[in-house]
């Protein structure tokens, strides 16, 4: 899917599942006051999205827990509507009907979630530290239980929350007598969740970003028939030969987002600016083509895309990284930024997506996708590899992946992951020296063993691919690995619930057998 490069405002709609009985009974219940009991929803790019039992979305305002007690602005995203909704892609497995609990995994976990994504700030902490606050007090701790078994996944019934039919729930004795005592034994409980009509259909499946694999994009490692390696058998692995790039792009929303924030921010015409409408047609028919081709590419553009990201804050580079990721499946553009000034440039931007500002998120990831698509053709990779003093393309992109093997923002990984794939392929087809570039990222993956955080098929995968690629036919690359404990690693990823990441990484471990 295209980037739809819109900005929005952010806000944070607040209910009260309580309807005010919390604000009442708490004190006589917990000993202190708690104003409600809350959901949330999150309200972005003109919808609403939440949490009850799976990730929802409704008209902002319109959904089934009526008008909010509370509305908070959290401030404005430029982070496009796709890139959240490859996020909420992302996180889904997390935000389950049998993974709901009204305590530990609720609503406002998700939006708390999705604040920190789009605008880098979290949920008011009397919202977000509410089931801490209730869970601390005697009552809270009595309550648990109770709580924990009206969440289990055989309590279910619908997709919004507990069975509200059929038989009731056993209180625990002691919160029995106390609700009898305190003349409360007819009130509903306040942590029970609303009865909500389901909607007519299960809402469709998210879409989701995806990447680009073209047959032209294949590059071939030669392993040498007397290796041991040339005799096995890695069906897995040899399912993916072709570099990866990302090549689908609404070029007109793209430039139009470019030419609002220049009006914006008042930014004065750089070199090359009169030529963009001219970029714009090109590309634009490049991309009803397939995106990759010849297009003539102003000689004045590195001037004009240096121009526009010194003068455009940060939350608006990300068309400008854009287009140029477009232009890098042009083969002149490819050439242009594979060496010279233009590499530097570009090798500029690289280094300074390192950095954790939530503000670059969007430029971030759009700069990484622009380095996969740098090796979409001949000429640029072969310039690339040429480039190897301190500073060059090429470090760049691996210190990239390097610290973006790391990082623990999902979307961030599979871009990384994808790039990571690309770098290994690159090097290992290489017919020049490249054992410093491919020990840094051996050393790399293999650490990654101590990294903490929810595992990804399609990135597991690609760790491993690129891990494979860099020591196939390469004993030298085989022992450092050794040396540096894969077994470890390898013994990570055999364990996995992916059967392909699982057999890929018994196809991995005959290497080093």
């Amino acid at each position: 899917l295209p980037l739809t490069m819109t900005t929005s405002r952010v806000i944070l709609h607040v209910y009260d599942l309580s309807n005010g009985m919390a604000k009442t009974m708490s004190p006589m219940f917990l000993g202190k006051q708690i104003d409600g009991i809350w959901h949330t929803g999150i309200v972005a790019y003109g919808r609403e999205w939440f949490f009850g039992g799976g990730i929802l979305d409704d008209e902002a305002g319109r959904t089934p827990y009526g008008v909010p007690v509370e509305v908070h602005d959290l401030g404005e995203t430029s982070i496009p509507r796709e890139l959240f909704v490859e996020f909420l892609n992302e996180i889904r497995p997390r935000y389950k009907m049998e993974s709901y609990h009204l305590l530990e995994n609720n609503c406002n976990h998700f939006t708390n979630e999705c604040a920190n994504f789009l605008v880098g700030k979290s949920i008011p902490g009397h919202i977000h530290g509410l089931p801490a606050e209730v869970l601390g007090t005697p009552f809270g701790a009595m309550i648990k239980p109770y709580i924990d078994q009206m969440f289990s996944p055989q309590n279910w019934g619908t997709a919004m929350g507990p069975v509200q039919g059929g038989a009731p729930q056993a209180i625990p004795p002691q919160l029995a007598n106390l609700m009898a005592g305190a003349g409360a034994g007819s009130v509903p409980s306040p942590f029970q969740m609303p009865s909500v009509p389901l909607p007519s259909q299960s809402p469709s499946p998210l879409p989701s970003l995806s990447v680009a694999r073209a047959p032209q994009l294949r590059v071939q490692v030669n392993v040498p028939a007397a290796h041991r390696h040339a005799s096995l058998s890695l069906p897995v692995l040899r399912e993916q030969t072709d570099l990866i790039i990302f090549k689908q792009a609404d070029v007109p929303t793209v430039f139009n987002k470019l030419r609002t924030f220049i009006t914006e921010e008042k930014v004065p015409a750089g070199p090359g600016h009169d030529q963009l409408g001219a970029l714009e047609k090109g590309l634009t028919d490049l991309s009803s083509k397939g995106g990759l081709g010849s297009l003539p590419v102003p000689p004045t553009l590195p001037g004009l895309v240096s121009h526009l990201m010194a003068s455009l804050p940060t939350p608006k580079q990300f068309p400008v990284m854009d287009i140029l990721r477009l232009v890098l499946l042009t083969e002149e553009g490819n050439a242009m930024y594979a060496q010279g000034g233009p590499s530097r440039d570009l090798a500029r931007y690289i280094v300074a997506g390192n950095s954790p500002d939530p503000s670059r998120r969007a430029v971030q990831l759009l700069t990484l996708r622009a380095a996969c698509n740098l090796f979409a053709w001949g000429t640029g990779r072969h310039h690339v590899l040429q480039q190897r003093a301190e500073g060059d393309i090429l470090g760049a992109i691996i210190d990239a992946v390097v610290a973006g093997l790391h990082t623990n923002d999902r979307i961030t990984r599979k871009v990384v992951a994808s790039l990571c794939f690309d770098v290994a392929l690159l090097l290992s087809s290489s017919q020049a020296d490249m054992s410093d570039e491919r020990l840094q990222l051996i050393s790399a993956l293999v650490n990654l063993k101590d990294v903490p955080g929810d595992r990804d098929e399609e990135v597991d995968l690609r760790h491993l691919q690129a891990l494979a690629t860099l020591m196939l036919g390469n004993d030298d690359m085989v022992l450092l690995a050794t040396t540096l404990d894969i077994e470890a690693m390898l013994a990570m990823y055999s364990t996995s619930s992916s059967s392909r990441v699982a057999l890929l990484a018994k196809e991995v471990t005959s290497l080093v057998a």
